[in-house]
């Protein structure tokens, strides 16, 4: 079996023959635990440069997927193979606000709002609700749901939800 390298629209797959060293599981390699599986090879391979140091690469994938605000990748053993998962797609880091926190409940139990609803609910003006609404909006939290664009009774719903679920 060679080395298979897999790309797709929304992630690339390296899968490589051979699973990890006996004794280790893929949270031990997450958590840092590392076995050198021929030591010399490894330190000829670190006197000629063509490696800093054994046991690091895991780490440094995942470092690197995360400053450049990637999704987390994958690693798995897969029948006698062990393949990394590399995902195209930005990760979220949302801070929410107490407000949004507060409506995303709000729309948990009861499915849609209108403006006027969360106005109250968080003690704000129409005008204020509706500048929030849109920023949920924006940040893909929730989405509207209306007949036109001047719908008076267009309401809000969770991202991925319909109204009357």
């Amino acid at each position: 079996m060679n080395i298979r390298i897999s790309i797709y629209d929304d992630r690339i797959e390296i899968t490589n023959p051979g699973l990890l060293p006996f004794g280790m599981s893929v949270e031990s390699a997450l958590s840092g635990m590392s076995k050198l599986r021929n030591r010399v090879i490894g330190r000829v391979f670190k006197e000629l440069n063509l490696i800093e140091q054994w046991g690091t690469g895991i780490a440094r994938i995942i470092e690197e997927c995360d400053a450049a605000h990637l999704l987390p990748p994958r690693f798995e053993e897969i029948g006698t193979a062990f393949r990394v998962t590399l995902y195209a797609g930005k990760k979220i880091d949302l801070k929410l606000d107490k407000w949004e926190v507060q409506l995303i409940e709000y729309l948990k139990l009861k499915n849609e709002i209108l403006t006027k609803e969360a106005a109250d609910l968080w003690e704000v003006s129409e005008r204020t609700a509706r500048s929030r609404l849109l920023k949920m909006i924006d940040k893909g939290l929730i989405t509207e749901v209306k007949t036109s664009p001047t719908d008076p009774k267009k309401v809000y719903v969770l991202k991925n939800r319909s109204p009357h679920a």
